[in-house]
């Protein structure tokens, strides 16, 4: 009987809410939750709205647990499993997502409101897994539980490289690495596991337009650094992003999006018209555009004849590492006429275009997509 676990969707509530009143203990049935304005709708929108992020457990697509935590205080909320199920280790890995994804928004502290009887097996599930009581009580009667960021190592959470090309993912691991040290002192960064699966076999998917291949090979990656302790995962890798709404909704672990780390940066540098570069695939692609239109930003994308010839330039030199004078002049030619169209700034939406384009020879300043994605991973893991 294999155990499936991916992060919970709002086409989930409605099963969560007929799970909630079917549990062996501290069943709450969906009346019940209604007199506690709970409804399907409204555990849907948190869902969706990031309010309640949560991770289920599924069984040849039947859910059989879940478990929720609330983005803005840190509580565990719930944590439900079918008594069918008990005593397979589900309840234990449906918390420890919840509770790596609620760290991972930087909370120092967890909480939740558990039975004190301590005949109940909620009790000791809790406090066997380092939970501690805090003496207080909450206004259901239940006692308080805490759980603080473990700070023996000091170097954080575990970050997952879901890699594609070799030239974009060592940067960005090297960037995790060398800038890790400002934070956590002298050659110190955190955890850092990779896993890349062929690049052919991404490129193969996006030549046949088949972006569900590319989410399969994305979750591949993703279940293995599961595996491996991951507490998060990142990409660095624009283009294979494309498929990252057919992915994430079933990953085991949240991730950060490389656009929406770009997005947030130019907003907070006051940029206003940004342009696009890439592959073709990402340039043609909502990537960007959904994240920039998402914050009131403008865009603007190269000519079909540039796209084209970066595409080429990046798939045929930067890929394999191969770096020349005359490329460079070529992005360069390409990102003054994305400043003559009234661009503030350019994101470099390639993760090795970095390797030969900066701030010191660019026509605009610059959107490094993999450090900004590699820094923004050294925040979350350190909680900074």
């Amino acid at each position: 009987m294999a155990l499936t676990y991916r992060s919970a969707t709002p086409g989930d509530a409605a099963d969560c809410v007929v799970l909630r009143g079917a549990t062996r203990e501290n069943a709450v049935s969906a009346e019940r939750l209604r007199s506690m304005d709970i409804t399907t709708d409204s555990w849907a929108e948190d869902i969706r709205s990031g309010a309640l992020p949560g991770f289920v457990c599924t069984v040849q697509e039947r859910m059989v647990g879940y478990c929720f935590g609330a983005s803005a205080t840190g509580e565990v909320v719930v944590l439900a499993v079918l008594p069918a199920f008990e005593g397979q280790g589900i309840g234990r890995e449906l918390l420890r997502r919840v509770v790596a994804h609620l760290l991972g928004l930087g909370r120092q502290r967890l909480f939740l409101g558990c039975s004190a009887d301590p005949a109940t097996r909620s009790y000791g599930f809790y406090r066997h897994l380092g939970w501690r009581s805090t003496g207080t009580f909450d206004d259901r009667g239940d006692e308080v539980l805490e759980y603080l960021r473990p700070a023996s190592s000091g170097r954080g959470l575990h970050i997952g490289i879901v890699a594609c090309s070799a030239e974009g993912a060592a940067l960005c691991y090297r960037t995790i690495c060398a800038e890790g040290a400002a934070l956590l002192g002298p050659h110190a960064h955190p955890e850092v596991s990779l896993h890349s699966a062929s690049l052919a076999d991404y490129v193969r998917c996006l030549e046949a337009d088949d972006l569900q291949g590319v989410a399969d090979l994305m979750l591949e990656s993703a279940r293995k650094l599961a595996a491996a302790g991951a507490d998060f995962l990142i990409c660095p890798d624009n283009t294979i992003h494309q498929a990252f709404a057919l992915m994430a909704p079933v990953s085991p672990l949240p991730w950060l999006h490389i656009a929406d780390v770009v997005a947030q940066e130019a907003v907070a540098r006051g940029y206003r018209r940004l342009g696009l570069t890439g592959t073709r695939w990402l340039v043609d692609s909502e990537v960007y555009p959904d994240q920039l239109r998402a914050r009131g930003l403008d865009f603007l994308r190269p000519s079909d004849a540039d796209r084209d010839e970066l595409g080429r330039l990046i798939m045929d030199e930067l890929v394999a590492g191969i770096f020349l004078p005359r490329t460079v002049a070529r992005f360069q030619q390409v990102i003054e006429s994305l400043r003559q169209g009234g661009c503030d700034a350019v994101v470099l939406g390639c993760t090795e275009i970095p390797l030969i384009i900066h701030d010191g020879n660019s026509p605009l300043p610059t959107l490094d997509s993999t450090r900004l994605l590699a820094r923004a991973a050294l925040r979350r893991a350190v909680a900074r």
